[in-house]
């Protein structure tokens, strides 16, 4: 995957699409785990996950990276992240009642509301893009 992201083929491809918006969409908030490393196996995927927010940070510059995986609803932006991270999802244990995110994207913005199991809005934040 470090590879595909440094890849020319990649690059010149991006650099032919005029968009507004640059999302990145995954299941494992990598940005997250930079440097947070306690087992081998862990020290050698938190290293791959910082090549791949240095690839992202210098190269495609994303507004915002979409994720899951740690079933929780909140937005974390550090200095070393390429983007803001969105973990947009949660899991109610007791319940097993799911609630998740909209993302709004208009007018040079982006917009995310997070929402209950019967789609009522609890709170939202805009995002700046530049």
């Amino acid at each position: 995957q470090l590879e595909y992201l440094r890849s020319s083929a990649l690059r010149e491809e991006f650099k032919a699409v005029q968009s507004k918006y640059k999302l990145v969409i995954c299941h494992i908030p990598f940005p997250r785990y930079i440097g947070k490393s306690r087992a081998d196996e862990e020290k050698r995927l938190f290293t791959v996950y910082g090549e791949w927010s240095k690839e992202l940070k210098t190269f495609l510059k994303p507004h915002l990276i979409v994720s899951g995986h740690v079933h929780r609803k909140l937005i974390q932006q550090e200095s070393d992240f390429p983007a803001p991270v969105l973990m947009g999802a949660a899991l109610d244990k007791k319940t097993d009642i799911v609630s998740g995110s909209m993302i709004t994207l208009a007018k040079g913005k982006i917009h995310v509301d997070f929402i209950d199991h019967l789609g009522k809005k609890e709170s939202g934040k805009r995002i700046s893009t530049p």
